[in-house]
C-alpha cells in the first residue's frame, strides 16, 4: 500500500478455499448492526442500511458526510449526475481494477493511467 493513499474496498478472490465463509465475514463487516457501533462513521457513512440504520438509532452520526448524504437522499430528484459516464458499468469495472493494482503496488501511477485511458 502506498503512503498516505486511503482506499477501502472488499473483495473475494476467485481462488479463495472457503468462500462462503469469507462471504459470510464480508456480511458481518458491511451489515452486522453491533459492528457498524464499533466502526461508527470512522471510515465515513456506511453504505449498508442496516449499518446506518444502527448508527442513526444510536444518534451516532452528526458529521458532514452524514449531512451530505442526508440532503442526497432526500433531494435525489433535483440532484444531476456529473458525469454520466460515471455510471457506467464498464468505466467503473476499468477504474476499479486500475485503482486497486496500483493501491496493491502491481502498477505504477502511470501504468495504471494509461490503462484507464485505454480502457475508454
Amino acid at each position: 500500500m502506498k503512503k498516505g493513499l486511503s482506499v477501502m474496498l472488499y473483495a473475494i478472490k476467485k481462488d479463495c478455499k472457503n468462500p462462503k465463509e469469507a462471504a459470510l465475514f464480508l456480511n458481518y463487516l458491511l451489515n452486522d448492526k453491533e459492528f457498524a457501533l464499533l466502526q461508527k462513521s470512522d471510515k465515513g457513512v456506511p453504505a449498508s442500511n442496516k449499518a446506518l440504520t444502527s448508527l442513526m438509532e444510536n444518534s451516532l452520526l452528526s458529521n458532514l458526510q452524514y449531512s451530505a448524504l442526508m440532503k442526497m437522499r432526500f433531494n435525489s430528484s433535483s440532484i444531476n449526475k456529473m458525469l454520466p459516464v460515471m455510471e457506467n458499468t464498464d468505466v467503473i469495472k476499468i477504474f476499479s481494477s486500475n485503482t486497486f493494482d496500483y493501491v496493491s503496488g502491481e502498477k505504477s501511477k502511470n501504468q495504471a493511467a494509461q490503462n484507464i485511458i485505454q480502457g475508454f
